[in-house]
């Protein structure tokens, strides 16, 4: 039977290992203290019934009592009310609880941070768009720098050199009609409505260009006729007198207009066949007109010689 000891008194080895159980366990909350015996014993230790429980000594907790006496067992404290397994299960219930949201919080981390990424390297793209605008700009600078260098060309249009041509004869609108200063014959004959359902323009050449003041006589087909007077010329053959020194006196009849002759008309004149009546009007076609009647010489073929011959037979 186990024995009890009062203060001062050496407990035996079995009782002391069961106050170190008890004094470990620690006393309940709000339960008188007292030491467990072994089964079958009273509450109390032997002869302690006359002293109060409150005065019944206890060994100190020592911490190193464990080390001390191998072999026993550390008693559990109870836990809190409905609490099942100690003071330990909070704390384990703390540390699943930490290990089962780790994963989540760690997604939720890498969610925000991809989404800041996306919407910083969104706001670089538009930073980076920015300058568009101001290529823009210098662009609309060009035309702007450009629209003065077009009202140059607008100037000599709004301004283009008009003439004046007198177009008679076989037309549906016979008079001085305005084409441009660039007009050939053919232009001139359309502004005056075109030819008339009779007219004959002869061997004409329409693609002669035009002066100002002069005068294109259309004939029909009862008598052709097509002539091109420069300004200044007699209006018809023989209706006229020609420039000085460009025939002798009273032979203004028989001379032939060099810008407004046909080939056939050319033909007339002594040493001039169909290859030299064609040359002398390409040169008059490539250069606009005769000025001087000393231009003959500028026709290929047409020698000293020959322009000797028919000087006198022709004007300008």
């Amino acid at each position: 039977m186990t024995r009890g000891f009062r203060h001062g008194s050496q407990p035996d080895g079995p009782a002391l290992r069961l106050r170190e159980i008890a004094a470990s366990a620690g006393p309940l909350p709000g339960a008188p203290r007292r030491i467990l015996a072994g089964a079958g014993s009273d509450d109390r230790w032997d002869g302690d019934a006359d002293q109060p429980p409150d005065q019944i000594d206890e060994p100190a907790e020592d911490p190193d009592a464990e080390a001390d006496h191998p072999g026993t067992v550390p008693a559990l404290r109870p836990g809190p009310a409905g609490a099942p397994g100690g003071a330990g299960r909070p704390v384990q219930r703390l540390y699943e609880f930490g290990r089962a949201h780790v994963a989540v919080i760690t997604i939720v981390c890498v969610v925000v941070l991809v989404f800041s990424v996306t919407q910083v390297l969104r706001a670089r793209a538009t930073t980076v768009d920015a300058p568009a605008p101001s290529i823009g700009a210098e662009g609309t600078d060009t035309p702007q720098a450009g629209s003065p260098e077009s009202t140059p060309p607008s100037q000599p249009q709004s301004s283009p050199a008009i003439i004046r041509v007198h177009v008679t004869g076989a037309v549906h609108a016979p008079g001085v009609v305005q084409v441009p200063v660039d007009a050939r014959v053919q232009d001139a004959i359309d502004a005056a409505g075109g030819f008339s359902d009779d007219a004959d323009p002869g061997e004409l050449n329409l693609a002669q260009p035009v002066s100002d003041g002069c005068q294109i006589i259309i004939g029909t087909s009862g008598a052709p006729r097509g002539e091109l007077n420069q300004p200044g010329a007699s209006p018809g053959p023989g209706a006229g007198e020609a420039p000085a020194g460009s025939g002798p006196e009273g032979g203004g009849d028989d001379l032939i207009d060099l810008n407004s002759a046909t080939a056939a008309q050319l033909e007339e004149l002594s040493g001039i066949g169909p290859v030299l009546a064609e040359r002398i009007i390409e040169w008059r076609t490539e250069h606009g007109r005769f000025s001087r009647v000393e231009e003959l010489q500028e026709v290929s073929g047409i020698g000293e010689k020959l322009y000797a011959r028919i000087k006198d037979h022709v004007r300008v």
